[in-house]
């Protein structure tokens, strides 16, 4: 049944839509990055995040307009953006002497039907003169699940021209575990969800430790997310 409910959604989406234009060339969309560290805190690089500082809405968080953008395909001008405006940070650190520092960015899996991917990324570090390895690209195994072959072949051609790959949400999906076998891909980033307080807290730890374990084993490293107390480093 439609409702008031429906009308705002729909009005807020068309709303936002008519204005992803103006906001990339007003500068509204702004990236963020979420440090990524060691185990000692040392900060390695850092994960790219979007935030819309819209003139009369204020701050707007990521979840009232990603879902929104990459269910119409808006997405793809967002990540667009985020990839050339984390190529000119990487650059501008590697002009500062900071060359070590790497920058991940997201790939839609709306990316896939809307960009050609392989050809946008090596535009984009040839653009910028980085190393591709700098410019690492996060995906999840849901990107892949559809068109199996063809985006297996776009992940293998971005890491034989030298970008890192990463699963991103790494045990979040159904079959996380099978599809390790089929995606060359180099990092295993782990979802928060394997933090969240729960009743069994051993149990938790030891499905970390195993996982962990799995990583090493197949020559991956790992990133968890959502790290934020000691409790959770330890």
């Amino acid at each position: 049944y439609y409702n008031d409910r429906i009308r705002e959604t729909k009005y807020w989406e068309q709303k936002l839509s008519g204005e992803l234009e103006d906001a990339i060339k007003e500068n509204q969309l702004k990236v963020y990055l979420q440090t990524q560290c060691d185990n000692s805190g040392h900060v390695k690089g850092a994960e790219a995040l979007i935030r819309w500082v819209h003139p009369t809405e204020g701050m707007i968080p990521p979840n009232r307009f990603i879902p929104m953008f990459e269910q119409n395909g808006l997405i793809s001008k967002i990540d667009l953006f985020v990839w050339e405006e984390s190529a000119k940070l990487l650059r501008k650190w590697r002009d500062e002497g900071k060359k070590d520092y790497y920058i991940s960015v997201n790939i839609s899996p709306a990316d896939f039907y809307f960009l050609d991917i392989c050809k946008e990324f090596v535009n984009i570090v040839t653009k910028y003169e980085i190393e591709p390895s700098k410019l690492k690209l996060e995906i999840t195994e849901t990107v892949i699940m559809k068109d199996v072959d063809s985006r297996l072949a776009i992940v293998e051609n971005l890491r034989s021209f030298g970008f890192t790959v990463e699963m991103d949400d790494f045990g979040s999906g159904y079959s996380s575990l099978n599809m390790l076998k089929d995606i060359s891909v180099d990092v295993l980033k782990l979802d928060m969800g394997f933090l969240y307080k729960t009743k069994d807290e051993k149990k938790s730890r030891k499905i970390i430790a195993m996982i962990v374990q799995l990583s090493k084993a197949l020559d991956m490293p790992v990133i968890c997310e959502g790290v934020e107390t000691e409790s959770q480093l330890d």
